[in-house]
């Protein structure tokens, strides 16, 4: 127990020392506070008002599959290491509670969240599809069920696509259990949790055939927070190794613009659209609000496109704050007036059309 709550505290020291590094008092009064109070009244002014928006347009048999594939996520945890092969390996009792713990933590962790979804879409399933208490217990004992088969699945050593084709097939039973509710069907489910269990014991707990695949799957789990922190933070960024595979552009092969004055507006153009990081980061943050603008009502609409505003000039600052730090830009100088027209026509392309467009499909909707 001892070796499990040192390994768990040091995990997270690691975790709040990163979100340290780039959140400080102005993350969170301008990003984490407005972003839950928006999330919050978007969930009064919708879900508890009988406002269900795009969800009436979701079978309930869909619904629930997709709430069992999203119980696919989260890692089961270990805590183990490659170094521990050398010595903590032969004290299997030691060995054997550190895993031990730490898969009574990963459950505790998932069916914290597992309830947290279903207290939050709650009154969907009560209210739009007329579940059952009993259905809803079904459902979450499914929902921990299909984190635990999907787990196991991933440990074993098949081609990915044969994982995937098997867990959509598990997610798919569970789905037609879910809908067939009854006690009997309640009590197989909590038979199989109990089952699957006790094989995690046999074949993870108190076996190390599976030592390399956990130490893999431990190793992503404990560094998922850095991914997301080196996707926001431009400091972190310029830590990572530079890349030498460099590819013949696909397209923007010519000239864009024919002005001599306008040649870091292309510059920066070009790497906008051809950079993968910028291209993808880009659609992630206009496409993840296109449902709320289906379920939210016109002065919810408003706020959003007044927030997704400081938001895509906020990530197109950090963009050109990070191409104008390149070393090619040490060699060449360019003057603060020839970077502030560019920035000023990439929020054009990149922020007000795009956000103009999407004012007006959303003022066309109110007439459709």
């Amino acid at each position: 127990m001892t070796l499990f709550k040192e390994r768990v505290v040091q995990q997270w020291k690691f975790h709040l020392k990163m979100i340290r590094s780039i959140a400080d008092w102005t993350t969170y009064v301008y990003l984490i506070i407005p972003s839950t109070l928006f999330l919050f009244f978007l969930y009064k002014e919708t879900i508890l008002q009988g406002e269900y928006g795009f969800i009436t347009y979701i079978s309930a048999p869909f619904f629930i599959f997709l709430l069992l594939s999203v119980a696919r996520g989260g890692y089961l945890r270990t805590f183990i290491a490659a170094a521990d092969r050398l010595f903590l390996m032969q004290h299997k009792l030691v060995f054997s509670k550190l895993k031990r713990y730490a898969f009574i933590y990963s459950v505790i962790i998932q069916c914290l969240y597992i309830t947290f979804c279903l207290l939050i879409l709650s009154p969907v399933l009560l209210y739009y599809y007329h579940s059952t208490t009993l259905g809803i217990v079904q459902l979450a004992c499914s929902m921990v069920l299909q984190f635990l088969i999907c787990k196991f699945i991933d440990f074993k050593n098949i081609h990915k696509w044969v994982k995937f084709i098997v867990q959509l097939c598990i997610t798919a039973i569970l789905a037609s259990m879910v809908l067939y509710t009854n006690l009997f069907v309640v009590s197989l489910t909590v038979v199989l949790i109990v089952a699957s269990v006790l094989y995690y014991e046999k074949r993870h707990i108190r076996s190390n055939t599976y030592f390399d695949q956990q130490v893999n799957a431990e190793r992503e789990a404990y560094f998922r927070w850095q991914g997301r922190v080196f996707m926001v933070s431009s400091e972190l960024k310029s830590m990572e190794p530079a890349k030498h595979t460099l590819k013949a552009p696909r397209f923007l092969k010519g000239r864009l613009f024919t002005k001599s004055n306008d040649a870091i507006a292309e510059f920066m153009l070009k790497a906008l659209i051809r950079d993968k990081r910028y291209r993808w980061g880009y659609v992630r943050l206009v496409v993840v609000t296109i449902p709320l603008y289906v379920v939210l009502p016109l002065w919810g609409d408003a706020v959003l496109i007044i927030i997704s505003y400081f938001m895509l000039n906020s990530w197109l600052g950090s963009v050109m704050n990070e191409i104008k730090e390149h070393a090619i830009f040490k060699v060449i100088q360019v003057q603060e007036e020839a970077w502030n027209v560019a920035y000023e026509r990439m929020k054009n392309y990149f922020v007000n059309y795009v956000l103009i467009f999407i004012s007006l499909i959303v003022l066309l909707g109110m007439f459709f």
